[in-house]
C-alpha cells in the first residue's frame, strides 16, 4: 500500500483510495486489516482504518449469484471496473487482491483473471 501511495503522490496527489475483494485476508497491522475484506476481523478496529471500498470475492467454489465460471469471470470484471468508475480513476490507488486465498485453506481465483489485462487505475 505504501508502495502504490509513493508512486502516485508525485503524479497524482489524489490516488489515495483503494480496492479490495469482500471475503479476503491481507495481515494483521492496520494498513493490511483496513483491505480485509472479513467484516468479523475488521469491526473491532473501525474508525481506525482506512477508507477501502469492498468488491464482490472471487471465488469459483461459491461463485457470485450462481453464475458459470466464464461468467464469473465476467461479471467480477464488470463490477470492479464499474466500481473504480463510480470512485472516480483519479482517486484509486490500487487494487488489493490474493491470487491464491486464504490462509489455511487455499482457492485460486479463476484463471482468466489471473490471466486478463488489469482495468486501468
Amino acid at each position: 500500500m505504501k508502495l502504490a501511495l509513493q508512486y502516485w503522490m508525485p503524479r497524482y496527489a489524489t490516488k489515495r483510495r483503494f480496492v479490495a475483494r469482500e471475503r479476503s485476508y491481507h495481515g494483521n497491522t492496520l494498513g493490511a486489516l483496513s483491505v480485509s475484506g472479513f467484516m468479523e476481523r475488521r469491526r473491532p478496529f473501525e474508525g481506525s482504518l482506512l477508507d477501502v471500498s469492498f468488491v464482490s470475492a472471487a471465488n469459483a467454489y461459491r461463485p457470485l449469484g450462481g453464475l458459470s465460471a466464464s461468467e464469473l469471470t465476467a461479471a467480477l470484471a464488470d463490477e470492479l471496473d464499474a466500481r473504480i468508475k463510480a470512485l472516480g480513476s483519479q482517486h484509486v490507488a490500487a487494487f488489493m487482491f490474493e491470487p491464491v486465498v486464504g490462509a489455511r485453506a487455499v482457492s485460486c481465483l479463476p484463471s482468466r483473471i489471473r490471466e486478463g489485462d488489469p482495468p486501468p487505475l
